[in-house]
């Protein structure tokens, strides 16, 4: 019997080593080809998971207001000793005050002044169901950047990440009575009446960087002056922001970051 009358009888045992990196090849092709769709087809999920929890965000911020006479809510509440004698956190030191802000509280050491890591409930958490530190995604962005140290980057620009708590979305703070009056007064409460600004061009909240529990806007700086505690354009550059008249969209740093959002007139009259 010769060898191709053995060919035909028994058939081929195996793959030759050139059909094996042909199917190789073609795999990559195929990955190569693939793969920045997948990379847009998952920006797009995070994008639209972030439009969501600012949202969920806004229904909160309306619910307080109902429960609260139209009261904007403070920027913070005041400094408050923890009823449960202070906690020793990962840095290993023991805070026993905290200020609680809309979404979190940030933890502070008495005596000389030490900021302390973000942990606890915020003003809102029973709008949002984060008591007992519950559902936190919704308090941060998805695409949000991290690191073993703590800290991203993104144009340039140092995104603060502390400890084991992520937060990014800030209200701005014109609309609150620490803008309007003044930082002594970040604990009190003005009618919404009184933020007199235009509902569907005012900015509430924005996704930022996570730096401050609260945005500083275009009346304090250049973005790149406050990128560390301001909007962060991580979807297809642009920064979502949620509005007083509850709606949120995509906004980009050149028309966005300008007073006509973060100040517009009427806002201080």
């Amino acid at each position: 019997m010769s060898g191709s009358d053995r060919h035909t009888k028994f058939g081929r045992s195996a793959f030759t080593l050139i059909e094996l990196l042909v199917v190789v090849a073609i795999i990559a092709i195929l990955a190569t080809l693939l793969m920045p769709a997948m990379k847009d087809a998952l920006d797009r999920s995070r994008d639209a998971a972030c439009k969501y929890n600012l949202r969920q965000v806004g229904n909160a911020i309306y619910s307080y207001l109902r429960d609260h006479d139209h009261m904007m809510p403070p920027t913070a509440l005041q400094l408050e000793p923890d009823p449960r004698g202070g906690k020793t956190l990962p840095d290993g030191v023991r805070y026993s005050e905290f200020k609680r802000y809309w979404l979190l509280s940030v933890w502070e050491k008495g005596g000389p002044y030490q900021g302390g890591p973000r942990d606890g409930n915020g003003i809102f958490a029973a709008y949002l169901g984060t008591e007992n530190e519950g559902l936190e995604q919704v308090k941060h962005c998805p695409s949000m950047l991290r690191d073993t140290a703590g800290y991203g980057t993104y144009f340039g620009a140092v995104y603060y990440q502390t400890y084991f708590k992520y937060q990014t979305y800030a209200p701005n703070s014109y609309i609150t009575a620490q803008g309007k009056l003044g930082p002594a007064f970040q604990y009190l409460q003005i009618p919404l009446d009184d933020v007199n600004a235009t509902p569907t061009t005012t900015i509430a909240m924005v996704d930022s960087s996570g730096g401050y529990p609260y945005t500083f806007g275009p009346r304090d700086g250049s973005w790149y002056d406050f990128s560390s505690r301001n909007a962060a354009p991580r979807h297809f550059d642009r920064f979502n922001a949620l509005f007083l008249d509850g709606h949120v969209e995509g906004c980009t740093l050149e028309e966005h970051f300008t007073e006509k959002y973060w100040t517009p007139p009427g806002l201080f009259d």
